[in-house]
């Protein structure tokens, strides 16, 4: 099984007042002296993104979080509103759930439901 994995991410608005204090303190976050025990003293709620940190020894002693090690290492793939926005509005939505809902509670014939869920995802995606 494939597992989906979600990545933090951190901005600096166009309009903020201090973008170079902003900019150092990314560059603080992402040094590996700091990134390493901040996801570390997250006890395995955060896996690291980098090599360096996904390396600690953190990761495989204790067998928890050897287990999301394995995870992420055996292969993950983005959520899908990391590629296009759009899906965010979809999942705000629910449109997936109320689809199966309309099959399962509603007595809706599957590919009727599955029209339905078409014609919005393309009005959405503006096609």
């Amino acid at each position: 099984m494939v597992y989906r994995t979600a990545v933090k991410v951190g901005v600096i608005f166009q309009d903020s007042k201090n973008k170079t204090r902003a900019r150092e303190f990314i560059r603080f976050m992402l040094d590996e002296e700091n990134l390493g025990p901040y996801v570390e003293g997250a006890l395995g709620r955060w896996f690291p993104v980098t090599k360096a940190g996904q390396k600690s020894c953190f990761w495989q002693s204790d067998k928890h979080r050897k287990a999301v090690y394995d995870q992420f290492t055996a292969g993950t793939l983005p959520f899908e509103f990391t590629k296009n926005y759009k899906f965010t509005i979809l999942n705000n939505e629910n449109v997936w759930a109320k689809a199966m809902n309309r099959v399962v509670s509603e007595k809706v014939p599957v590919d009727k439901a599955v029209d339905e869920i078409i014609v919005r995802i393309k009005q959405v995606a503006g096609n």
